[in-house]
């Protein structure tokens, strides 16, 4: 039954559609923003070559906005590219709300669209549990998640995990990211970007260190 399952997954969800590499960096936080504040992330992902999947990168832009207390929405934009006779370049899509509890805990629930080039579009729910936990100046996140969906009828999971590193003096302003994402069908990519945080939070601390003329 297990073997039937995992046979389930791969071929509908994969096989049906080619040498297929889904995204599965997050540059995550469970920490929300606070309401009306904005972060933004620019980056790009690599991959090395795999069994279900081509060599590829991408090219992405994130916002992050807080909706309220403990309740941030994003909007994802990315281009991917492939090598390879048979590869399948895509622009993906995601919308989604993150809820965050606790001190380090969040779950987010986003809608993802990969519209594949001269192909079908493919949707999915990808829900998510994040926890995150600072170190010094430095925050760690983890993150397991699921893409869900049915292709031609059939229904599909597809479990992954990622990791993200978030460095900076001032992270809740600026930082750098590093990114490492996996998923069972022995798919990794790697992914950086910088952030960069608006809002009044960010104006309050620029204010604070701003000299005083008294």
């Amino acid at each position: 039954m297990k073997h039937s399952f995992s046979l389930v997954i791969v071929s509908i969800m994969f096989f049906g559609t080619g040498c297929f590499h889904p995204v599965s960096t997050m540059f995550e936080t469970a920490h929300s923003l606070d309401k009306g504040d904005t972060r933004v992330t620019l980056g790009g992902t690599l991959n090395p070559e795999s069994e279900s999947s081509h060599a590829g990168g991408s090219f992405l832009g994130i916002v992050d906005h807080g909706i309220a207390e403990k309740t941030d929405l994003r909007l994802r934009l990315e281009r991917r590219g492939e090598t390879g006779e048979f590869s399948i370049p895509y622009t993906y899509l995601e919308v989604g709300s993150k809820w965050s509890f606790g001190n380090d805990w969040a779950f987010s629930l986003p809608f993802q669209f990969y519209l594949l080039d001269g192909d079908e579009s493919l949707f999915f729910l990808n829900p998510r549990f994040m926890f995150s936990r600072m170190i010094s100046n430095h925050e760690v996140t983890g993150v397991v998640h699921a893409k869900t969906g049915v292709i031609d009828g059939g229904f599909g999971v597809i479990p992954a995990a990622a990791m993200g590193f978030r460095l900076g003096n001032d992270i809740d302003e600026t930082a750098l990211r590093f990114e490492i994402g996996y998923n069972v069908l022995n798919q990794i990519t790697f992914g950086l970007g910088w952030q960069f945080q608006s809002g009044q939070r960010s104006i309050s601390r620029q204010q604070g260190r701003e000299p005083s003329d008294e």
